[in-house]
């Protein structure tokens, strides 16, 4: 997907109003490169979408190494707990002025805002050229939420303390939606229906985030010393 750099700024433009239209708050992208409209050729920029206010604004790192801004998507719990999503969008400079999409990625979260480690609950991803996996799809990302149960009896205070809010995290009534077969030829690798324009790209945006929104009380969890 090919795009001049006004192209891509009026294209990020319309993601970010349907996103704080949805979230309703304010959020923007922001560059990995603050001169990216000045890169050369194959050089990636990545585009991380944050909130304009402090207030609607963390960061997650994965248990498994890596960090990234962070946006609310429900109210905290009695704990202070609560759903979060990232969104990035990956481009590659094609020649000086022009760029080419090459994935858009969300992610959500389980954690308090005080506390930067958050758990990895869900994925949706779209690459754009992917021939290997069905494009977009879903990762259920369980062995994260699950290593916390190996911890050993007796361990210590604060172990224990970040047990409790995210051992019993359940995404088992989320209702993840499939289509696979309509673009189906033999293998699930060949579910990769193509975007005919970047309104295709800025639609499954959208209506994905809606769905998520929509399913988030259905990501329970209950209080594990709870009597």
């Amino acid at each position: 997907m090919n795009k001049s750099e006004a192209g891509v700024k009026a294209h990020q433009e319309r993601v970010v109003k349907s996103i704080s239209d949805a979230l309703k708050f304010g959020v923007t992208f922001q560059p990995s490169k603050e001169r990216w409209n000045r890169t050369t050729a194959g050089t990636p920029n990545r585009f991380e979408l944050r909130a304009t206010q402090p207030l609607f604004q963390s960061a997650a790192t994965r248990a498994k190494g890596g960090r990234c801004q962070v946006v609310p998507l429900t109210d905290e719990d009695r704990e202070g707990f609560r759903l979060w999503a990232s969104f990035r969008e990956d481009w590659q400079t094609r020649l000086r002025g022009e760029y080419d999409l090459v994935s858009l990625r969300w992610a959500f979260f389980w954690g308090s805002q005080v506390r930067e480690e958050k758990r990895l609950v869900l994925r949706a991803e779209w690459e754009l050229g992917g021939d290997k996996h069905a494009q977009p799809h879903w990762h259920i990302n369980w062995s994260e939420l699950s290593e916390l149960r190996d911890q050993p009896l007796g361990a210590p205070a604060d172990v224990e303390q970040q047990l409790t809010g995210i051992l019993d995290l359940s995404v088992a009534g989320v209702h993840l939606p499939m289509a696979g077969w309509t673009h189906s030829r033999e293998v699930p690798a060949c579910w990769s229906p193509q975007p005919s324009n970047i309104s295709d790209l800025e639609h499954w945006c959208k209506t994905l985030l809606m769905y998520v929104l929509h399913e988030a009380p259905s990501i329970s969890r209950y209080v594990m010393h709870a009597t």
